[in-house]
């Protein structure tokens, strides 16, 4: 299994991010092999859409896992919709993360909506004001 973790630092004793798309750097995780890699986020000073642009790196890199101390409902329910599950943890280091993830002790993220109904809760309804 590939894991993705968003972290502060470009290194394995970093902690975990605090918003996804905003991370400076995803670890990517062999489970089997435990090797690592780390990538440096482009999209972390993106104006918009940067939980989108950077789920993008995550399917590049045939990630089947996040862990993440927060992301936003466009982001979740975008990968929740390529088949990546996403683990929410607190401000953990990406090692301890991990043997969370193993030990099943991390939450499963679950939007809300369904696909495509994500922006519906930001919109007043005719009338409302």
């Amino acid at each position: 299994m590939i894991i993705a973790l968003a972290v502060e630092n470009n290194n394995l004793d970093s902690e975990l991010a605090d918003v996804f798309g905003r991370c400076k750097y995803l670890l990517i995780y062999n489970s089997e092999d435990q090797s690592q890699k780390i990538i440096s986020n482009p999209f972390a000073a993106a104006f918009d859409g940067a939980g989108i642009q950077t789920s993008q790196l995550l399917i590049e890199n045939n990630c089947d896992v996040l862990i993440t101390n927060k992301i936003g409902d466009q982001a979740l329910i975008f990968l929740e919709s390529v088949g990546i599950k996403v683990y929410k943890s607190t401000k953990e280091k990406a090692l301890n993360a991990i043997s969370l993830l193993n030990n099943g002790k991390l939450e499963e993220a679950k939007s809300e909506n369904e696909v495509g109904r994500g922006r519906r809760k930001r919109y007043r309804r005719r009338g409302e004001y």
